[in-house]
């Protein structure tokens, strides 16, 4: 299994390993299918995340969780009501990083589509 994330330096740590590993399966499941580009997406994100510097640790660390639910989601049986209060909670955390935050609403349009 590829890493779709990068994580070195004082940066290892800032995300669970349990959700990194799920986040890089849901992306490497969703290559080639019809939400291919919400993986691609959600890696973008989630090394957004860890590369901020406006984000805390522990805001990072609750957001690793929450698209790793998000990914579940994606790949899994979807529930419209669990996504969109995964969404919202993501929103939440993202809203303070003004560049988090850009890249949240561009995977939130694509999740969107599957609600």
């Amino acid at each position: 299994m590829s890493n779709n994330i990068t994580i070195s330096g004082s940066k290892i740590g800032v995300l669970n390993t349990g959700d990194l590993a799920k986040i890089n399966a849901v992306i490497n499941a969703t290559k080639g299918s019809d939400t291919a580009s919400i993986g691609q997406t959600m890696a973008e994100f989630a090394q957004a995340i860890v590369d901020s510097n406006h984000l805390s640790d522990e805001a990072k660390r609750e957001l690793g969780e929450l698209i790793a639910s998000l990914g579940d989601q994606i790949v899994g049986k979807r529930s419209s009501p669990v996504m969109k209060s995964l969404l919202e909670g993501i929103a939440e955390r993202a809203r303070p990083a003004n560049d988090i935050f850009s890249m949240f609403e561009k995977l939130s349009g694509l999740v969107s589509q599957f609600l």
